[in-house]
């Protein structure tokens, strides 16, 4: 499908304004889980920029990119990183099943993305408001 053909498309099928497939309807139990999950993968991010930055062997940055794919898995699409792999046109389970694509929007968020070392209240604020939607 090329870009005239895709816009055509979208124009006679436009997206939901309150699209459930992108939200929590309520307050979700695993509120901890998510924020947990959101930490490790930001501190699996700073790892491997700063591996990258000191040039230190590919096998170790082998070793944290496995460790950041199975974190994927499970709680981790709410997560800033979750979201930058959406808007990439992307999905998380192609980020699981393909580390190529993984380490390359890995390397493309490093890149775009400011990485603030500690998870501050201001990272976590939002991520529960948008597990506590009620509707």
């Amino acid at each position: 499908m090329n870009n005239i053909k895709l816009l055509q498309y979208c124009i006679k099928h436009p997206e939901k304004f309150l699209d459930y497939n992108y939200m929590f309807v309520k307050e979700d139990r695993c509120l901890n889980f998510y924020k947990k999950r959101t930490v490790e993968i930001k501190e699996l991010l700073i790892t491997i920029k700063n591996i990258k930055n000191k040039q230190k062997s590919q096998a170790t940055l082998d070793q944290i990119f496995i460790e950041l794919q199975g974190k994927l898995k499970k709680y981790a699409n709410y997560s800033e990183f979750g979201a930058f792999i959406n808007a990439c046109d992307s999905t998380m389970n192609e980020n699981i099943s393909d580390m190529n694509l993984l380490e390359k929007v890995t390397y493309l968020y490093l890149e775009k993305r400011e990485l603030i070392k500690t998870l501050r209240s201001f990272l976590i604020f939002p991520l529960e408001e948008k597990l506590k939607v009620k509707v």
